[in-house]
């Protein structure tokens, strides 16, 4: 699961991340920037995400990267992001993802740029 697919319908094991929650599995999120498509991918969804992360990256002074972890970490299934970066600077901005706490809003707006759906 990355930003750029937030809603599987199912892990490889056939369970919902809801499932995963409720039994007290933590999922670990392989690739979760997408393999670089959110920071750099032409798609409209990318393109979407990128301008959802950009604004809350600006009102919170950090980078978008760190903002796209803290919205990870904050998945209700208490997922893990498996960070594959080998940079030293994407490594700090992954882990700048712990101490960063969105707001209700935040999180959400991230969700509705993530899935393309209005969240009621």
């Amino acid at each position: 699961m990355s930003l750029s697919t937030p809603t599987p319908k199912s892990t490889r094991a056939g369970r919902t991340l809801a499932d995963l929650q409720r039994r007290r599995v933590r999922p670990m999120f392989w690739s979760p920037l997408g393999g670089g498509e959110l920071l750099s991918g032409e798609s409209q969804a990318a393109r979407r995400i990128r301008i959802a992360l950009d604004d809350v990256a600006r009102e919170r002074g950090c980078s978008p990267v760190t903002v796209a972890y803290a919205w990870l970490l904050r998945e209700p299934c208490g997922a893990v992001p498996v960070v594959s970066s080998s940079r030293a600077a994407g490594l700090r901005e992954a882990a700048a993802g712990t101490d960063l706490e969105l707001d209700r809003q935040e999180w959400f707006a991230l969700l509705a740029a993530a899935s393309g759906q209005p969240v009621a």
